[in-house]
């Protein structure tokens, strides 16, 4: 009889909301089982990501009995993967393999078992992975991955392939593409047709998300209510038989062949790591590939970029991963709580965007912050190094209150400035990108039945349309612009004004406790400055024939409580176009009960709030990611402070 491998991934991010984990276990996790507990010919594998994991032990200590009991009974089998879900190849080797053993603990700990295989998060394969996930035995990857080495269908459904590197090896189970678009959004008789296509020697692979049974948009009442679980097992039964890959690998006397994927991942994967124009390009191959009728038999060629593509096309991305490699040298490893962090802060979801949120999500970028600053914290008043990999150092001024990270070659401006007492960074913000899915939008029509979230893209409220813009800098601070004319709070919201200059690059000299910046072309020099309880900044300037203003972008979590910004106390939400003369803003952030001040030189100031249009699982989004405000520098000298009250 054909052999039937069930696959269920679940994960949730880490900084995710609790009530999204509660939504999650109540409409999928625990629904789920509680179907397949009723089939005892059902043996399926599954897993849980660490954060997941963690929230399950500490909140339903009895779903992991549960499971536990499923697992003695040779129900289940539990696999194995990065802690905390992260993209493993892009990592150090040595984090990696730490990472994979921490969940290799934590599930002995839970289960009472050690993993044979791992789930490779997003599916994201580079040939050095073997030499990583070594000595487990085996690695969920896609068909795709196998069909771009040459191989055919029929050879992937009837041969077990192995991949090496150097002394290492690794058995490839690969998931069944066609099993991911029909589990669980067709009639059951379609999938049982679709295994009567194929000899009894072959087995099959089904390994996906779990929360495609029962969050994604209309799958609780398709899966649960309109029992199609329940009818998927019942009708399967005598069609296939299931195993666990464990007992698969064991009992298999057929072929093992060598197979060497390419770096990638799966299609819709490298289709969102292009950048706009590449998107475009592609998706017109694409259509004309599909009107050619060769679509399905040679769509496996057509590569698109890397997961690694997305720490080109976001700097934001970039900047939280080349922070947290650069945080490693600071870390205590023999502290389990920082490790924790330092692997937390390695969770993939804030690092890039498809059709789920992603790094557009303000809450899991800054997960990713709060975790590394707790993690690794440094005092050094000044380090000078390279830390973004783009061959300019950057520069660090540090004491116990504050983390300002300067970038010279992108106008003199902060990309990070952190509040060490709070683990936050002020500065997470995000470019307005623009993003190919904003072509494709159908701003009328809204979700109805039951579909993959890959199958159509609609707009969640309405007049969204009028909120997307596009950015011509990353949302840094203290960022340049000479303009010819006095800026309106319109211009400064679309960023439609003209400026004279492009990003500007200085040199620098680094001293003790501050930082000299000089741009000759322009005639503007900085001074940071940091002490025990402030950072300063001072700004010179010996040319007049432009207006400078220097461009701020803060971030605050708890976004429309009210009253939290004051100026010449006046009380504004975060949402408020303001424009005053002043020497003061305060901004507040109830969530945390931060106090930040800005001092300065009196002059004019426009502040707008910035919003992302993005993609996420349920459709189009506007979501409010920082405050942008742009003071105006009309005086040779201007000089501002920045206090924590």
């Amino acid at each position: 009889m054909k052999k039937f491998i069930f696959v269920v991934h679940n994960h949730q991010p880490i900084g995710n909301f609790d009530s999204v984990f509660e939504e999650a276990f109540s409409k999928a996790y625990l629904p789920f089982i509680e179907v397949a507990s009723k089939f005892d010919n059902f043996k399926f594998a599954i897993h849980y990501s660490g954060p997941l994991l963690r929230w399950l032990a500490k909140n339903k200590p009895d779903f992991i009995g549960l499971i536990r009991d499923m697992v003695f009974k040779g129900r289940v089998e539990i696999l194995g993967g990065s802690f905390s879900e992260s993209i493993l190849p892009v990592w150090d080797f040595d984090s990696s393999k730490a990472q994979i053993e921490y969940m290799n603990n934590l599930v002995y700990d839970l289960f009472g078992c050690k993993p044979s295989g791992i789930w490779l998060a997003e599916r994201a394969w580079e040939p050095n992975l073997p030499s990583v996930i070594d000595p487990l035995e085996y690695v969920v990857i896609d068909d795709i991955h196998l069909k771009r080495c040459g191989i055919q269908e029929s050879e992937v459904l009837n041969t077990v392939f192995v991949a090496d590197n150097v002394f290492s090896k690794v058995k490839l189970l690969a998931s069944n593409e066609v099993l991911r678009y029909t589990i669980p959004f067709r009639q059951p008789q379609e999938t049982i047709d679709y295994f009567n296509n194929f000899n009894d020697e072959a087995f099959f692979v089904f390994a996906d998300d779990g929360e495609k049974f029962g969050i994604w948009p209309g799958t609780y009442e398709w899966v649960y209510k309109s029992a199609w679980l329940e009818n998927f097992l019942n009708q399967i039964n005598n069609v296939v038989e299931f195993v666990l890959p464990k007992d698969f690998f064991k009992s298999y006397t057929g072929l093992i062949k060598r197979a060497n994927p390419p770096t990638g991942s799966y299609t819709e994967l490298g289709e969102w790591a292009l950048g706009f124009e590449a998107q475009k390009q592609y998706n017109d191959y694409m259509d004309k590939i599909k009107s050619m009728n060769l679509y399905d038999s040679k769509k496996h060629f057509i590569q698109g970029g890397t997961w690694r593509n997305f720490l080109a096309k976001y700097d934001e991305a970039n900047n939280m991963h080349k922070r947290v490699l650069f945080a490693k040298q600071f870390l205590d490893s023999k502290n389990k709580q920082k490790t924790e962090q330092f692997f937390d802060a390695q969770c993939n979801d804030a690092y890039w965007h498809g059709i789920f949120g992603g790094l557009y999500m303000p809450h899991l970028r800054n997960a990713v912050y709060e975790n590394i600053i707790s993690a690794a914290n440094f005092e050094n008043p000044v380090t000078s190094v390279d830390i973004d990999n783009d061959y300019c150092v950057e520069h660090v001024l540090s004491n116990s209150i504050f983390n300002v990270f300067v970038k010279p070659n992108y106008s003199g401006s902060i990309f990070e400035f952190d509040i060490k007492p709070f683990n936050f960074n002020i500065t997470n913000t995000i470019k307005r990108h623009k993003e190919f899915y904003h072509t494709k939008i159908d701003y009328k029509k809204q979700n109805s039945g039951v579909e993959s979230i890959h199958s159509e893209i609609f707009a969640k409220e309405s007049g969204i349309e009028n909120f997307i813009f596009y950015d011509k800098n990353n949302r840094y601070t203290l960022v340049d612009h000479f303009v010819d004319k006095e800026l309106t709070l319109k211009e400064i919201f679309e960023s439609s004004f003209n400026q004279i200059n492009g990003i500007l690059k200085y040199n620098t000299t680094a001293l003790d406790y501050s930082i000299h910046l000089e741009n000759k072309q322009f005639g503007i020099r900085k001074v940071y400055t940091i002490n025990n309880a402030s950072f300063m900044v001072d700004i010179y300037k010996t040319q007049d024939q432009h207006i400078l203003y220097q461009e701020l972008n803060f971030t605050f979590l708890s976004a429309f409580f009210d009253k939290q910004i004051i100026i010449n106390e006046k009380e504004y939400s975060m949402d408020s176009f303001i424009e005053e003369e002043s020497d003061n803003i305060l901004f507040v952030d109830n969530y945390r009960k931060i106090y930040f001040n800005l001092n300065f030189t009196p002059s004019k100031v426009l502040l707008v709030p910035v919003y992302s249009v993005s993609l996420s699982e349920s459709g189009i989004e506007k979501l409010y990611q920082q405050t942008c405000l742009f003071i105006k520098c009309d005086v040779p000298m201007f000089s501002i402070k920045f206090d924590l009250l």
